[in-house]
């Protein structure tokens, strides 16, 4: 419907007076014809598809067929005093439709004075992803080095290096690899927002995200997550924990087989060992196996590789 209106209006000087919104009052799609046709009576109106924000281009698509007339192709939509923008983001932001930043400059001025980069970070990927922000970029180009004090010292910590300065661009690159699991994780994409793209250089750095995501989390949470995990095991559990972190944490390989009926905790003594070796930034990888091999005692089995 949208590209024939782009036919119609190239073809019919009165179509080309009408906002795409506005259209179906004097013009009406005919399905079978797949094409508008000029309407008897004028007493009809249309309605356009709820678009949500989060939905990028096609968000900002939607409001400029609000107010532009007779456009015969897209570029005529992302066109205004004579320039062709590249992005319908940025012919709404020519045209003043798109609210100003102050209240998120004033939100993360804020947060940068409590909030750790870690919650800076969720907290721009969750204004971006579901909030109208009219620059993404000038937004985060103001505040990202902020996002990083955490990824800073932690890769100072892995040199051994305390008075090691990171490369503005080493940092920024980290940066963005951390910023698209956040955004994976809510669902979102960072490919559909104006932000900085890996360097070909960086980006092959820390590409096993196997072995990023068993480090990423922050280690005082994991600690505490895991000090209420191992309060929680029974004895036998407890022994079957101390047994396999201890073999992990000497540097040895080992293969156990746990096996029990169901609801007997086999899981939630696999969380522990896992939430425990990984709050000590151990990056030492435990595959679990689930088999049922007999349908008279109901039991299940449980196989530990480190």
């Amino acid at each position: 419907m949208l590209t024939e209106w782009f036919e119609t209006s190239s073809k019919s000087e009165e179509a080309r007076l009408l906002t795409y919104c506005n259209f179906p009052k004097e013009w009406s799609w005919d399905a079978s014809q797949r094409s508008w046709r000029k309407r008897t009576s004028c007493d009809k109106i249309g309605r356009m598809y709820y678009v949500h924000p989060t939905a990028g281009e096609l968000y900002y698509l939607r409001m400029l067929l609000m107010i532009v007339k007779g456009a015969k192709n897209y570029a005529d939509i992302r066109t205004f005093e004579n320039k062709v923008y590249d992005t319908f983001q940025e012919a709404c932001e020519a045209r003043g439709l798109l609210e100003g930043d102050h209240e998120w400059i004033l939100l993360f001025d804020e947060a940068i004075v409590s909030a750790s980069a870690y919650q800076l970070r969720q907290l721009f990927v969750t204004v971006v992803m579901f909030c109208s922000v009219g620059n993404v970029r000038s937004l985060f180009d103001k505040y990202w080095l902020y996002f990083t004090d955490d990824i800073h010292r932690r890769l100072k910590n892995a040199l051994t290096n305390p008075n090691y300065v990171v490369p503005q661009e080493q940092l920024m690159n980290l940066l963005i690899q951390n910023l698209t699991k956040v955004f994976a994780n809510s669902g979102g994409n960072i490919n559909n927002y104006n932000l900085p793209n890996l360097t070909a250089q960086c980006a092959a750095i820390g590409d096993n995200r196997l072995i990023n995501d068993e480090l990423d989390p922050e280690p005082l949470m994991l600690s505490l997550h895991a000090s209420s995990l191992i309060s929680q095991l029974n004895a036998e559990q407890r022994t079957i924990f101390d047994t396999i972190t201890t073999r992990v944490l000497n540097g040895g390989p080992a293969f156990f087989f746990v096996c029990g009926h169901g609801g007997t905790g086999k899981t939630f003594l696999w969380n522990a060992i896992i939430a425990s070796l990984r709050s000590e930034k151990n990056s030492t990888c435990c595959g679990i196996i689930w088999s049922s091999i007999s349908t008279t005692t109901k039991r299940a089995y449980c196989t530990f590789e480190i």
